[in-house]
């Protein structure tokens, strides 16, 4: 992947890194569909930017029987 996700000084903790392994397939499938992905994608800072980016992006919805 040639964009970064999270912007952080220092080694992802092990939250971040389980969050991030789930982000980046499901990014790299938006950039291959969407070529403006990249240009709008803003890396985030925070750890709570980061869950807001992962609830975005990897949680689906439950579908109720």
């Amino acid at each position: 992947m040639d964009f970064k996700i999270y912007k952080k000084r220092g080694a992802a903790n092990y939250k971040e890194r389980n969050i991030l392994k789930q982000l980046e397939p499901a990014l790299e499938k938006l950039a291959k569909e969407d070529p403006n992905f990249l240009s709008t994608f803003k890396s985030v800072e925070s750890y709570e930017e980061l869950q807001a980016l992962h609830a975005q992006y990897c949680i689906s919805d439950a579908e109720i029987i």
